[in-house]
């Protein structure tokens, strides 16, 4: 297994907005327009000519959280090879077990600072056979709970470049995927690109090896002034700029790089450093423009009602920040979300054809291909799943979540020859 492999650093090259052409605002509002009224503005990246099936979810086999035991913050829960659930039940600080009609096997965990207890529950993951592996956010801790056993085995999380590392992912019970967030800054009121370096990191040996580096995320440095004569500096996300994601599922790990439509796969524990498939995504490039800044912003000032970001001074901050010369990149994000549910990996687009529907991509890392397209009901997050079945996150009109399961059923192939019409 090799050691780091930087990989070079993508930096945009901003304009100061005085320095812009009129030429280039005109270009951009052209392009803008052209978007706003023809489909031949959507470009489509070439997709090899493949088939996929189209795979169904059928009715909930499983829901829990509508009787006795409310759920509150759920981040994430996974089904076991026994058909039981483990739900991360983040505001109530457990992990509750329910087995596969329903009912309440055990209770995992409660809030504290101790071993197996929980400050900010974050992420959960099945590490194989009866286990689980948790991180708490707020501690920079995780553990792997033994079911069968009752054994936990509680850790920090080493520091690097530091700070502490995100669980990203896990390879199995023994190897966790890490994650840390470097910063690129070009000095104040500048778009900027944070480094994303991924690790893979053996708790019980507390040793690790960087497999990646690349960028991870655009941020937004902007100068402020505060209440008291203060000043000072703060980092926005924009939402409408795209981000990397990362996941690892069984012997692979995949990569969808930043403005990027490609799924880069590699064997994690082999040769993680070379990909061995770069499999293009059947979905289209957006240019973005400055009336996309504009709607997302006015969307986040819609959302944005209540103190303090509801706030005079909040709002102005938003429209400063995400103002008419915002420097933009080249086009719009194409993924939202990466999973790795069972053996496959499951894309989900930014853009969405439908408002009833949340539509993904499967890919097989084995085969290097797209082999099936899934439409989820919008109303439902994806939060993981198997071969056989997938864990949705749902909530009643009352805003009262809860956790269902929905069984996976393939049907024939789409035709060939990549973007499926819709």
């Amino acid at each position: 297994m090799t050691g780091t492999s930087p990989i070079r650093f993508f930096k945009p090259i901003l304009m100061p907005s005085c320095c812009r052409s009129f030429a280039s605002l005109l270009v951009a509002k052209l392009l803008a327009l052209m978007l706003l009224v023809s489909p031949a503005a959507i470009v489509g990246q070439e997709q090899p000519g493949v088939a996929w099936q189209e795979w169904r979810l059928t009715s909930p086999r499983l829901e829990f959280g509508l009787g006795e035991e409310p759920l509150h913050r759920v981040v994430g829960a996974v089904l076991l090879n026994d058909g039981s659930l483990a739900i991360a039940d983040g505001g109530n600080y457990r992990v509750v077990l329910v087995s596969g009609d329903g009912n309440v096997i055990r209770v995992l965990g409660r809030r504290g600072g101790g071993p197996g207890e929980f400050e900010f529950l974050a992420r959960i993951f099945h590490g194989g056979g009866d286990t689980l592996v948790t991180y708490d956010g707020v501690r920079g801790r995780a553990a792997i709970w033994a079911l069968e056993s009752g054994e936990t085995f509680d850790f920090r999380l080493p520091i690097l470049d530091g700070q502490a590392p995100v669980v990203d992912g896990i390879v199995n019970d023994s190897i966790l995927l890490l994650r840390t967030r470097g910063f690129e800054r070009s000095g104040p009121d500048r778009l900027y690109v944070s480094e994303s370096r991924m690790l893979l990191y053996w708790p019980r040996s507390d040793s690790t090896v960087t497999i990646d580096r690349r960028p991870g995320e655009y941020h937004y440095l902007v100068s402020e002034q505060f209440g008291g004569g203060q000043s000072g500096q703060t980092t926005y996300a924009p939402p409408f700029l795209s981000t990397a994601h990362f996941a690892a599922g069984g012997q692979h790990y995949a990569v969808v790089p930043l403005d990027s439509a490609v799924v880069e796969v590699a064997e994690v524990l082999t040769n993680p450093n070379v990909p061995a498939y770069r499999i293009p995504l059947p979905i289209p490039a957006w240019l973005l423009s400055v009336e996309v800044v504009e709607h997302t912003r006015d969307s986040l000032l819609a959302s944005s009602r209540s103190p303090p970001y509801g706030s005079a001074e909040a709002r102005d901050r938003i429209r400063r920040v995400f103002s008419d010369d915002f420097p933009l990149p080249g086009h719009g994000p194409a993924v939202r979300r990466l999973l790795a549910i069972g053996d496959h990996f499951w894309v989900e687009p930014h853009r969405q054809a439908s408002e009833e529907f949340t539509q993904w991509f499967v890919v097989n890392p084995a085969a290097g291909t797209v082999v099936a397209e899934v439409n989820v009901p919008a109303t439902e997050r994806v939060l993981s799943g198997n071969e056989h079945s997938v864990v949705l996150l749902a909530r009643t009109p009352e805003d009262v979540e809860f956790v269902r399961v929905r069984g996976i059923e393939r049907h024939a192939p789409s035709p060939a020859g990549g973007v499926p019409d819709h």
